[in-house]
């Protein structure tokens, strides 16, 4: 299960966009979730969301420093599996780096902000490189993607300080690695490509099950098995995800609002 995290842009604003013509075809030609929602904002929580089942109250960008998150991970919970995970950072200078090196900032990266997982997170949370070099390109041609992989473009390619242009360029060059890794040809891959917030909304508020348009995302699932053109309009969101990735990787306790959602695979046929 490969997890690709943009930023800040409302469903409204991703899908039909003609700045994004790269994702709207994967939308088209794969899986869509048309209802599917942030946990909140700003970005940090959603983060911690996703992985915890909890944003732990946090409802700021806070540093790892400044609010250790201390609870059990879906990290965690692959390694319980005897399963891999990493977490592959573009521009992070360092493993498991706690330091902003533009363009990465650790708010995007929510390993680092659990100290239980500092041990794993020296050796499985690791810079991205290009296309050209670097773990994440080494790992697609290799066929040795872990169970689980949380990718995350710099503030440029993500959309945080870029145009659109910027992230549908860098899922153009990136994607048909990943669709022509051993992984994805075996049907051992699934990538879904999803964002951390919408666009607006004032921090702290409850967007999971909200229908306001600064809380609803694009998420974009891409499998082997997911039938051509699906689209679902179940309401989801990022705890969906922890539980739709805990359901695959065959983890049976489920994450705090995560044991309370359904995940996403029989929609997705995943």
């Amino acid at each position: 299960m490969v997890w690709i995290w943009l930023e800040n842009r409302s469903y409204d604003q991703v899908i039909g966009s003609s700045s994004m013509p790269h994702l709207n075809s994967l939308a088209r030609r794969c899986g869509l979730a048309t209802n599917s929602h942030a946990v909140t904002h700003p970005s940090l929580p959603n983060y911690l969301a996703a992985v915890s089942g909890s944003t732990g109250g946090v409802t700021s960008d806070c540093g790892p420093t400044s609010c250790p998150q201390r609870r059990t991970t879906l990290f965690d919970q692959v390694d319980a599996a005897h399963r891999s995970w990493k977490t592959y950072a573009q521009g992070m200078r360092t493993d498991c780096s706690t330091q902003s090196t533009s363009p990465y900032v650790p708010k995007h990266n929510p390993a680092v902000y659990f100290p239980g997982l500092r041990a794993s997170c020296r050796t499985d949370d690791v810079p991205m490189g290009t296309t050209t070099a670097g773990p994440l390109r080494t790992a697609l041609a290799s066929g040795t993607m872990p169970s689980f992989a949380l990718v995350v473009p710099g503030l440029c390619d993500d959309g945080h300080n870029c145009s659109d242009a910027q992230p549908d360029s860098w899922i153009a060059t990136w994607l048909p690695r990943f669709l022509t890794s051993p992984q994805y040809l075996s049907g051992q891959m699934v990538v879904v490509i999803t964002y951390d917030e919408g666009s607006g909304g004032s921090a702290g508020r409850r967007c999971a099950t909200s229908g306001a348009s600064d809380c609803r995302i694009a998420t974009v699932v891409i499998s082997p098995t997911t039938p051509p053109g699906t689209r679902d309009a179940t309401s989801v969101s990022h705890y969906s995800l922890l539980r739709t990735t805990e359901d695959a990787l065959a983890i049976r306790t489920h994450l705090g609002a995560a044991a309370r959602v359904a995940g996403m695979g029989a929609a997705f046929r995943l």
